[in-house]
């Protein structure tokens, strides 16, 4: 059996649980952090997923910190990080590291078409 795994890393409950279960509807196992430290911690073990929807504007830790941290790394550079951001200006200056954008509020179909 082949299992997907996903990281969500957003600290607004709601909109966590949406996002874990468009990645279940897609044949996704979805681990969560609500802050940057907490998602710095998943990535570092040793099943790391290759998959991620990471919020900018998060309580703890800067979004963009775990994302530039990410493309840092050897072993998690080539992670698929989707980046998702109420605010445009922050997403177009994370744009160039991420994998895709959202720009909140987004839509369901919007969530489905960009999951790989």
């Amino acid at each position: 059996m082949n299992t997907k795994h996903a990281l969500v890393v957003e600290d607004e409950a709601a909109l966590r649980l949406v996002y874990k279960e468009v990645l279940q509807m897609k044949g996704w196992i979805v681990s969560e952090a609500v802050n940057g430290p907490q998602a710095l911690t998943l990535l570092s073990t040793p099943t790391t997923p290759p998959l991620v929807f990471l919020d900018l504007h998060l309580p703890i830790g800067s979004g963009l910190d775990v994302l530039r941290t990410i493309r840092a790394d050897e072993k998690l550079r080539e992670i698929y990080v989707v980046v998702i951001s109420a605010d445009p200006y922050l997403l177009q200056e994370a744009a160039s590291l991420a994998s895709a954008t959202l720009l909140k509020p987004t839509n369901l179909q919007d969530l489905l078409h960009i999951v790989p």
